[in-house]
């Protein structure tokens, strides 16, 4: 027994120090973990937070005119006009190819109640193709060039870029509520463009 208390003794001061250090390893060990389980219940996971406010993956189009497969689809969020037309089985033989080629956005993409109109040959295109009307020679705000912008009364470069940058536009509205022109700059021009 004296010589269990010489060595205790002897050997006090390191004993003491590797058992604090044992202990606060153990107990960082452990509180690590305790975190870690905590964590998770206060911080859910991202499949909570798509719950709570999910991103829009599906939109629905109409498409209709010199299609096999004219009606409404669901579409996903990324498509274009492209696969909308594919997905309505493509065009008739008796499309308007002319007004395709110069006129229709293959690459525009699809927007949530779109309405896609495909012009018959020798039909008079004046109808909504996507999402753009093209009645007359009015520019359309969602496929005019800048130049075409900028013939417009009171529309420069700044503007016409603008315009060009907001699109697609769902009514000439939009314009003014999107804050790309004035009321006054758009009353001058409303009468003289399409969608």
């Amino acid at each position: 027994m004296e010589q269990l208390n010489q060595f205790l003794n002897q050997y006090k001061l390191p004993l003491i120090i590797t058992f604090v250090g044992l202990v606060l390893i153990l107990s960082g060990l452990a509180s690590q973990g305790l975190l870690a389980s905590k964590s998770s219940k206060i911080y859910p996971g991202k499949s909570v937070v798509k719950q709570i406010s999910p991103k829009l993956t599906n939109l629905k189009i109409d498409i209709s005119g010199a299609v096999n497969n004219p009606g409404v689809y669901e579409m996903n969020v990324d498509d274009r006009v492209e696969q909308a037309v594919n997905r309505a089985g493509g065009f008739l033989d008796n499309v308007n190819l002319d007004f395709v080629t110069k006129n229709l956005n293959l690459s525009q993409k699809l927007t949530d109640g779109q309405k896609i109109y495909i012009p018959f040959k020798g039909e008079n295109s004046g109808g909504v193709v996507a999402g753009v009307s093209t009645q007359g020679s009015q520019p359309s705000v969602n496929t005019a060039s800048q130049k075409e912008l900028e013939d417009l009364p009171s529309i420069g470069a700044v503007s016409a870029s603008k315009i060009i940058e907001n699109r697609p536009y769902q009514s000439l509205d939009e314009l003014v509520t999107k804050k790309v022109l004035s009321k006054s700059v758009f009353n001058k021009i409303k009468d003289l463009i399409s969608l």
